[in-house]
């Protein structure tokens, strides 16, 4: 899904957060919500833990200019690679938001439990 530069709203990722987590034979995911900065921190959380219920092998990620995004999404986003045993490719991007060294660490205490992960690809920063 490329919803980059889009007026993306709460209510929308709201909606598309339960369409997504109601695909349940979907494997692989990418999204990129680049340039929005009308979701608040909420929604992105809602979105992350919305799919913990799913079973991915892959899972890609790219949030940029949005700094409403802070250490609750990156204990979401870790919250959901704990609960993905299979997956063998994550792929996250966080630019240019508000995360911290707490929201990194959370991320990055979950990495040694990715026992299947071949691919890693991580840009944290500005």
């Amino acid at each position: 899904l490329h919803l980059e530069q889009t007026k993306l709203t709460d209510l929308g990722l709201s909606h598309l957060s339960k369409s997504i987590s109601g695909l349940k034979q979907l494997k692989s995911l990418n999204i990129n919500l680049n340039n929005i900065s009308t979701i608040a921190e909420d929604s992105f959380c809602i979105l992350f833990q919305s799919l913990s219920s799913s079973s991915f092998s892959e899972l890609t990620f790219y949030v940029t200019k949005n700094h409403t995004i802070g250490d609750r999404v990156a204990k979401s986003i870790a919250d959901l690679v704990r609960s993905q045993p299979q997956l063998s490719k994550f792929h996250l991007s966080i630019r240019e938001t508000s995360l911290t060294d707490q929201g990194v660490f959370e991320i990055a205490s979950e990495l040694p439990r990715m026992t299947e992960l071949k691919h890693l690809y991580l840009s944290l920063g500005k």
